[in-house]
């Protein structure tokens, strides 16, 4: 056991300063004088061109069927919904927003250079499914709990107009296409595994300093802390993930592995947009966003130090 924890350590120190360091780059990069023309440009490039293109290739060589395996997906989204449920048992303040601040994970800009830095390429391929479907179920979920709140009857107009924003967000649409392409022509693009691979870290690499720029463009009081959201983003939601996936769906190691780390990835940026004229709840979101990035760098490692240990 001992040999084992050395072992993953010093395969994961290296992954962690590698992300410490390239997040507190962009984080200086945009403290020191970035305007927000080159900020906007930058997000522009690796969320609107980079990732998108990334994760397109990534769907043209997927295996299809690995990928949507009904198992996986519930593995993730039934612990989501099972902690959103208990949560309108245990707080009603900000109900809509500590919903949303404890499951929507920082997919892209955190999890996925984590993936293929521990793991290999591959194994992203177990995390298109969740990307797909994620944005879309906690949308839901959090426009269902907002206007049950306010005690709003919930009609098709908010599911028609959540469908609508999630597909014609770049990053969903690369996926879909992607998806279609490969079930047409019957995953006919192996030729593309290679080059796929030869820009994957540098895509991931930018996405990481676009990532630092973007936590230090967060307005926000960031002297208080959001326990309850950080409690349940870092340690609750991937512990039930990894009890669902592993134990009770007896998926293996590695797809285990992808799960827990999409879970246990800080807030994603973009649910601070999602809140948007909302005060109370930007600035709840907006701590989260902050301080469940800075913690993850403590507790993604210890994830992963447990995950070695499956």
């Amino acid at each position: 056991m001992p040999l084992l924890v050395l072992e993953t350590m010093t395969v994961l120190l290296p992954i962690a300063a590698t992300i410490f360091l390239l997040v507190s780059l962009g984080w200086w990069l945009s403290y020191a004088g970035m305007t927000e023309d080159q900020k906007q440009i930058l997000n522009k490039i690796v969320a609107g061109y980079l990732i998108p293109v990334y994760l397109f290739s990534n769907a043209l060589t997927a295996d299809l069927a690995q990928m949507f395996s009904l198992a996986l997906v519930l593995s993730y989204f039934l612990p989501a919904l099972l902690m959103a449920l208990c949560l309108t048992l245990v707080t009603k303040q900000l109900l809509a927003a500590t919903i949303l601040a404890s499951h929507y994970s920082n997919t892209l800009y955190f999890a996925l250079p984590v993936i293929a830095l521990l793991l290999d390429a591959k194994a992203i391929n177990y995390a298109l499914s969740i990307i797909i479907f994620n944005t879309f179920f906690v949308l839901t979920i959090y426009a269902v709990v907002k206007r049950g709140v306010k005690q709003e009857v919930i009609g098709l107009l908010p599911f028609a107009t959540i469908i609508i924003n999630s597909v014609k967000n770049p990053i969903v649409a690369s996926l879909y296409l992607g998806l279609l392409i490969n079930l047409l022509f019957n995953g006919s693009f192996k030729v593309i595994e290679v080059a796929k691979d030869l820009v994957a870290l540098p895509v991931l690499f930018l996405a990481l300093l676009s990532l630092g720029v973007s936590l230090q463009s967060l307005p926000g009081n960031r002297a208080s802390w959001s326990w309850l959201g950080i409690f349940n983003k870092l340690l609750l939601f991937p512990l039930t993930v990894l009890v669902f996936s592993y134990y009770l769906f007896e998926l293996d190691s590695t797809v285990t592995s992808v799960l827990v780390i999409l879970a246990a990835s800080p807030l994603a940026i973009n649910s601070y947009f999602f809140v948007g004229g909302d005060t109370e709840a930007e600035l709840l979101v907006g701590r989260c966003i902050i301080q469940t990035s800075i913690l993850s760098v403590i507790s993604m490692p210890l994830w992963i130090l447990v995950l070695n240990l499956l």
